[in-house]
Order: C-alpha cells, then sequence, then structure tokens
C-alpha cells in the first residue's frame, strides 16, 4: 500500500521506494524537476552557467540562508549601548 507519486502525466510509482528507483532509473526527470526548482528560488538550472550579476546575487542569497549578516548590517546579537 502506500500513496502513488506522480510528475506532470508520468506516474512513478506507488509508495516512496518505487518513486524513488523511478528516478533513479530517470536521470532526465530529476534534473528537470530539480531545474523547475532551482529556476523557482531565483538560481540558474543545472549546466547554464551562473550571469555575472546572478553570481553575486546567489552568493548573499546563500549568506543570508547560512545566518551571515550582510557587510554593513548590524549584528542582531550584540547589544547597542546606550
Amino acid at each position: 500500500s502506500g500513496s502513488w507519486y506522480s510528475y506532470g502525466k508520468d506516474k512513478m510509482g506507488q509508495g516512496r521506494d518505487r518513486a524513488r528507483a523511478y528516478l533513479e532509473e530517470n536521470p532526465a526527470a530529476v534534473t528537470e524537476i530539480r531545474n523547475k526548482i532551482l529556476v523557482s528560488k531565483g538560481f540558474p538550472p543545472v549546466g547554464e552557467p551562473p550571469a555575472a550579476s546572478g553570481a553575486a546575487t546567489a552568493a548573499s542569497k546563500g549568506a543570508a540562508s547560512k545566518g551571515v549578516p550582510a557587510k554593513g548590517a548590524a549584528d542582531p546579537k550584540s547589544k547597542a549601548k546606550a
């Protein structure tokens, strides 16, 4: 038993293990899904070089997601002295 997993019109399989096996056997589907996710988050698709201005944007997004403050930003953990 288990849920049916599908992507578009393709049924990948019933249950997580069969869906995983489908993805292992269909690398083109994995690349397509990965690229859709990357593009939706503002990153270039796999296999395309990043644009000059996009590289800096992607780097700053990565830093921000890791909790690294942007240059010139105040450290929220430090207490301001009055």
